[in-house]
């Protein structure tokens, strides 16, 4: 008789699939997983190459100057930041520190799928609120933790502009959710976007750090500065906060290549305002092909844009990656007519309007 060679997991990983990143095809033009259509900053390629001479030591493990460049633009301290292999380690951290088993966690219906992951992994319970029009709407989960057993609740996950909808929070709603919930729990604004939102009613979080401290904001350098391989995020909070969260990090998370990488990147103004104005111009042209097309779309404060399809979008996309071009289908969102496609190049965007309209025209099998 055979015996079972597989030694039994955590029972909690039958309930956790694993995480799909967005499509890739070798020579495709990919707008599936919000990358920097343009790369990277030449000074942090230059920062790279200089770096990789000394890949035979260890990084900083405690990433001072990178802190210390950061600290400098967000008018904060080094102690109140907390360095990560991406800003989703960061995620995996504050589940360390701050979930006992059982826990509750409150997330959005629609929005990144590594919240629920990580407290998921650390055996809290996840209760996911609903999201009207696609939305976080902060009354209602202030509500939320107001009644019976909202005291249970250890964590919120917010996310603005949201992943995978680009709509964002208000600065007075964000204000008010604030001051109005318990100082007890603890509220996570993940930024991953901030830098390419233009509409001055939308929050930046970073304002209420000094007032708050149970926030905690997350950022990356994966989105605007082109560094997504080399795995460069960063959360900002209390230095009490912070403290907890070092604990439970791994030594030399982030490596050499990226702390040089990002410090180039921070200071590369011009890469930044050619970046953004691609991003704005792209999201121009993106916005009029869903009116021409007539699909409806968020407005989106991201480096993406969000259309709703007719039928099952998984159908455009798989269409779409046979012509070249792979994007992100939202069914594991919850949003199974929807696409979230990454702004890319003027050229990039004229080949998916060739790709796309046979597709919009009636073509037979498409799914009604």
């Amino acid at each position: 008789m055979v015996k079972n060679r597989t030694v039994k997991t955590r029972q909690i990983l039958s309930d956790m699939p694993p995480y799909v990143p967005g499509a890739r095809r070798p020579g495709a033009i990919k707008l599936s997983s919000n990358e920097n259509p343009l790369g990277c900053s030449p000074a942090a390629l230059e920062a790279i190459r200089q770096a990789a001479t000394e890949a035979h030591i260890y990084p900083d493990g405690t990433a001072l100057a990178l802190k210390q460049a950061l600290a400098e633009q967000a008018g904060l301290t080094p102690e109140e930041i907390i360095l990560g292999n991406g800003s989703d380690e960061v995620l995996t951290l504050i589940a360390a520190a701050y979930i006992n088993p059982g826990d509750c966690v409150l997330v959005g219906a629609h929005t990144f799928s590594q919240y629920a992951f990580a407290a998921k992994l650390f055996d809290g319970r996840v209760e996911t609120v609903d999201m009207p029009d696609l939305a976080f709407d902060l009354e209602r989960i202030a509500d939320r933790l107001e009644e019976p057993g909202g005291r249970q609740v250890r964590i919120v996950f917010l996310c603005s502009p949201n992943n995978p909808t680009g709509l964002t929070i208000s600065q007075d709603d964000l204000k008010r959710f604030l001051e109005r919930i318990s100082s007890q729990i603890l509220v996570v604004v993940d930024h991953a976007y901030l830098e390419f939102q233009e509409d001055p009613a939308s929050c930046d979080a970073r304002q209420y750090l000094k007032d708050h401290s149970n926030l905690i904001v997350l950022q990356t350098f994966s989105k605007l500065h082109g560094l997504a391989a080399l795995r460069v995020g960063y959360g900002l909070a209390d230095p009490g906060v912070i403290e907890a969260l070092n604990r439970v990090r791994s030594p030399f998370n982030v490596n050499s290549l990226g702390q040089a990488a990002a410090i180039a990147a921070l200071n590369d103004q011009d890469f930044i305002r050619t970046s953004l104005e691609t991003n704005r111009q792209g999201k121009a042209l993106m916005n009029a092909l869903f009116e021409r097309h007539k699909l409806a779309h968020t407005s989106s404060e991201g480096n993406f844009v969000t259309a709703r399809f007719p039928g099952e979008a998984r159908f455009y996309a798989n269409l779409l990656a046979e012509g070249g071009v792979t994007v992100r289908p939202l069914a594991s969102f919850g949003l199974p007519q929807w696409l979230r496609i990454t702004i890319g190049t003027p050229e990039q965007i004229a080949t998916l309007e060739a790709l796309l309209k046979p597709l919009l025209t009636d073509t037979p099998g498409v799914p009604g």
